[in-house]
């Protein structure tokens, strides 16, 4: 769902990105062998038409460009282009489809799900890889 003065243009190119990324993610967690996202079981994405929109309808504070409801499966976020499609999308998509393999009951540091996330963005993950071999081979 989007607002109606964003470019077709754009939503189009979320829309691919938003597949790619899946299918990226759900690659890296190892979850290629089920097909946990049926069509009638798909996430949504809410995309406002500005950041003001978005702050004040989502409730969400400035600084945030978007959002997750995880049990939900919800991403909130608004028309913006400068590192939404290569950092802000991969990370929040990342969040659903972490979830969704070990379930949202399920208690987790915050530290690891947002790193899971952070090493999806792109350009990130194997920057996240290499400090973690090496951090391994500190301790040994």
């Amino acid at each position: 769902n989007y607002h109606p003065a964003i470019p077709t243009q754009y939503i189009r190119e979320f829309t691919r990105k938003c597949e790619q990324y899946y299918q990226v993610v759900a690659e890296r967690l190892g979850l290629r062998r089920f097909d946990f996202w049926s069509w009638e079981n798909r996430a949504q994405i809410l995309i406002y038409g500005s950041r003001q929109d978005y702050n004040r309808e989502a409730g969400r504070p400035e600084w945030s460009a978007a959002s997750t409801q995880i049990r939900k499966k919800f991403i909130s976020t608004y028309y913006f282009e400068e590192g939404f499609f290569n950092s802000i999308l991969p990370h929040e998509i990342t969040h659903l489809v972490l979830r969704e393999l070990i379930g949202s009951q399920i208690r987790l540091p915050l530290w690891f799900e947002e790193g899971v996330a952070c090493a999806n963005e792109e350009g990130c993950y194997l920057k996240y890889l290499a400090f973690w071999i090496c951090d391994i081979a500190v301790m040994y």
